[in-house]
């Protein structure tokens, strides 16, 4: 019996100094203030992400560095319910999700509408991720706010800002 009395008081003791060490560790680096991720894909208003009404997930610029993506196609590998499948009849890959195929799928490039060739969808190995900040893919019917094309869901690509604005330099011959 005494051997079970020091297994729990030993088992105790250590719970207590792992929690010491974290409030230790908290108090040394000061408060931490975390920002929420804001949207604008869902409800084509800026909101906080955890406040979105429709199912948003965002892929920002560290992820997709971190994956060594080269364009939008490798960008969305790592999302969840995402279906990538190679375009029929050209070469290229299309994207599904919640059981539509890419023509329901809406595709846009900071906010607006990407168009496909006629009858066909977006290319998603024509859009190259070195200016991309983040990627918003909203789930599910959106058509009320898009149009028919996002009965299945919208992914709405947001691009860098420039670090210059742009200008015009003449050159006299």
């Amino acid at each position: 019996m005494p051997l079970i009395t020091w297994l729990v008081f030993i088992f105790f003791s250590g719970i207590s100094n792992a929690i010491a060490e974290e409030t230790e560790a908290d108090e040394r680096f000061g408060p931490h203030l975390e920002l929420d991720e804001m949207v604008i894909t869902g409800t084509r208003t800026e909101k906080k992400l955890l406040e979105t009404p429709v199912r948003t997930e965002v892929v920002t610029r560290e992820e997709i560095e971190q994956s060594h993506a080269r364009d939008l196609k490798e960008a969305l590998e790592d999302v969840p319910g995402l279906i990538l499948r190679r375009t029929h009849g050209k070469q290229g890959e299309s994207v599904g999700m919640q059981g539509f195929d890419a023509d329901r799928i809406l595709i846009l490039l900071n906010g607006e509408r990407l168009s496909a060739t006629a009858g066909s969808t977006v290319d998603l190995t024509q859009i190259g991720t070195a200016d991309i900040e983040r990627i918003e893919i909203v789930k599910g019917a959106t058509s009320a706010l898009y149009g028919s094309e996002a009965m299945g869901g919208v992914i709405n690509v947001i691009t860098r800002k420039p670090k210059k604005p742009f200008s015009l330099t003449p050159l006299l011959f």
